[in-house]
């Protein structure tokens, strides 16, 4: 069963949960009009155990408390929102009980997270949003004991990536098209990251242990990035491959690069400017 909710004009809806509703629920689509609000409370969507997707899009502001998402399905489990203009998502707001959850959230002007935001996270891509603000501990443990198979930063701005953000083992890090002010020391502790990919990414400053010495980087590219300040150690992961390419940094000089610790391989691209400020 679908089922597809258009709220009315300027609403503020809260949705609780209805037990009068379909427990063979398998899509919810809920769908604004652009000036309304939603918010879904606590274990809004517990009873319905045969629900695979929800789908909210075209809100001005969205709130999901805390379990607001809480699931016993032993399945994968879809959450995708669209098109919202303020977007807050609170400690807990995914936590399935059974099986995992993906998260794509896109085309959204603001997003906000709280602290440890999902468990059992299969994968959670954020792409074109204007302004992505994040917490110490967001991702902390997402996967649960097992690594967050896909992390995807696409077209965003964020002032920050916080210490402790990114407190997980991730299997795929692809970040495109973003620009950071500064990611902070220990914004990825203790975690191993299968690939990390950054390509076309600024950064203002990049602080002293923000990749911690504790986690192990299988293979990192970066392509056209420009990392305004790079701080000593800003890179302390052990890194088994690495290719640099058609990328900046303008303080430290260039040899700071040979601090990073490989275990293994260490490519510069042919148009790498590693470019130093430095007198």
């Amino acid at each position: 069963m679908v089922c597809d909710f258009v709220l009315p004009l300027r609403q503020y809806e809260i949705w609780e949960p209805d037990k009068n509703l379909n427990k063979s629920l398998v899509v919810l689509d809920l769908n604004g009009d652009g000036r309304s609000n939603l918010t879904v409370s606590h274990k809004t969507l517990a009873g319905f155990v045969g629900l695979r997707s929800f789908n909210v899009t075209g809100f001005d502001h969205v709130t999901i408390r805390s379990q607001g998402v809480l699931k016993n399905v032993r399945t994968n489990f879809m959450v995708t929102i669209s098109r919202v203009h303020q977007l807050y998502l609170d400690t807990n707001a995914f936590h399935p009980n059974d099986g995992t959850v993906d998260v794509l959230v896109e085309d959204c002007d603001v997003v906000r997270l709280g602290s440890e935001v999902v468990f059992k996270l299969q994968s959670f891509a954020f792409r074109r949003i204007g302004a992505l603000h994040l917490s110490k501990n967001t991702f902390k443990n997402a996967g649960m004991g097992s690594p967050i198979k896909q992390m995807i930063l696409e077209d965003l701005t964020a002032d920050k990536l916080p210490s402790y953000a990114f407190y997980t083992s991730i299997d795929l890090l692809s970040i495109t098209n973003c620009k950071f002010g500064t990611i902070e020391r220990k914004a990825f502790p203790i975690n191993d990251i299968g690939n990390a990919t950054l390509t076309n990414v600024t950064v203002n400053l990049m602080e002293s242990e923000a990749f911690q010495n504790s986690a192990l980087i299988n293979n990192l590219r970066m392509t056209r990035c420009n990392i305004h300040e790079l701080q000593s150690d800003a890179i302390m992961s052990v890194v088994q491959n690495i290719i640099i390419e058609q990328s900046e940094k303008h303080t430290n000089p260039p040899e700071d690069v040979q601090k990073l610790n490989f275990s293994q391989n260490f490519t510069l691209g042919l148009a790498v400017r590693w470019r130093s400020t430095m007198k």
